[in-house]
């Protein structure tokens, strides 16, 4: 269903915005699979933009955590899988690439996510780190929005860091407008 929707999505927005149609060959590229440990190398750094929602509170397989970071020369990082989104994240990306993640904001704190910390550090231009109301995901853990580019900061970059946690709950108009503002940022 999922796949469905978004072929049909993706052809309904390509008519929107062009009179180009879509070919079924070319929405037959949409697929499923598990993205931490589906052998895609023929896919690595091709894409453009990389937009997603990773699981929390789910343990990887320290096999997939060890695809990702070597314990030799990163350190101990956590298993967590949405800190390995954000590495597979950076694999499909091409330089240059944006990444988009809602994320559970424990990547900036745990000691066992220093490796995904340094990584993002030494490899990215993080955009903005934006926190998020609880009442948006009523979960166990505090969601963030992590913005990046796939490219190294320049000298003198700023991170842009918005707390949209006193948001009055449901107030989804000035939550939309601050959360639009945070990304239109131009402290970058």
């Amino acid at each position: 269903l999922a796949v469905r929707t978004a072929r049909l999505r993706l052809a309904l927005s390509v008519r929107t915005i062009s009179s180009m149609a879509l070919s079924a060959e070319q929405l037959d590229n949409i697929s499923t699979g598990n993205a931490l440990t589906k052998d895609s190398a023929e896919i690595d750094g091709r894409f453009d933009i990389v937009v997603t929602n990773p699981p929390f509170g789910v343990k990887a397989e320290a096999s997939t955590r060890d695809r990702y970071f070597d314990l030799s020369t990163d350190g101990s990082q956590s298993r967590d899988a949405y800190g390995l989104f954000v590495a597979r994240t950076l694999e499909l990306l091409r330089p240059g690439g944006v990444g988009g993640l809602l994320i559970s904001d424990t990547w900036r704190t745990i000691r066992r996510h220093r490796p995904l910390r340094r990584r993002l550090m030494n490899r990215t231009t993080i955009h903005s780190i934006v926190d998020m109301p609880s009442w948006v995901f009523p979960a166990t853990v505090n969601t963030g929005v992590l913005t990046f580019v796939n490219a190294q900061s320049p000298s003198g970059h700023e991170i842009a860091a918005f707390d949209l946690r006193p948001v009055p709950k449901g107030n989804w108009e000035t939550l939309t407008s601050e959360l639009a503002r945070s990304l239109d940022s131009q402290s970058v």
